[in-house]
């Protein structure tokens, strides 16, 4: 990363790539919600800083970085932020090699009167909750 220069402008972001079988992509995230977001840095160091030394790291403008997330059907950017999640398509396998492992265990039921109470619980909390915001 040393190797990338801090552009003149301050229109262009560090944005973190990764190597795909036909070059480099935009790499992706979740934000805090669960939404997919591509990042973009104002430094390569503090890209480095919250992703680590994994990614490869192109100065873009903030243009140039939207159509690419665009491209990958993403509209949230977000800027320096400070915490990330792991990398959609990390996250993905871990969900299919979770799935994979669960399915080779035999499938369990709950029992309706566990799941009977569980929602008389949900509902007293969502009126404990209503009850509170009239106050």
């Amino acid at each position: 990363m040393s190797d990338v220069a801090e552009p003149p402008d301050t229109g262009r972001l560090y944005a973190p790539l990764l190597d795909a079988a036909c070059g480099l992509r935009l790499a992706l995230f979740q934000d805090r919600h669960g939404d997919t977001c591509a990042v973009g840095f104002t430094s390569a160091q503090q890209l480095e800083r919250v992703l680590g030394s994994g990614y490869t790291v192109w100065p873009l403008g903030r243009r140039v970085l939207r159509e690419l997330a665009e491209a990958r059907g993403v509209e949230l950017i977000l800027i320096d932020p400070v915490l990330a999640a792991a990398p959609v398509e990390a996250a993905a396998e871990s969900a299919r090699s979770a799935q994979s492992a669960q399915s080779a265990q035999p499938a369990r039921r709950m029992d309706p009167q566990v799941a009977g109470a569980l929602a008389v619980c949900a509902a007293a909390g969502a009126v404990a909750a209503f009850l509170g915001e009239l106050r």
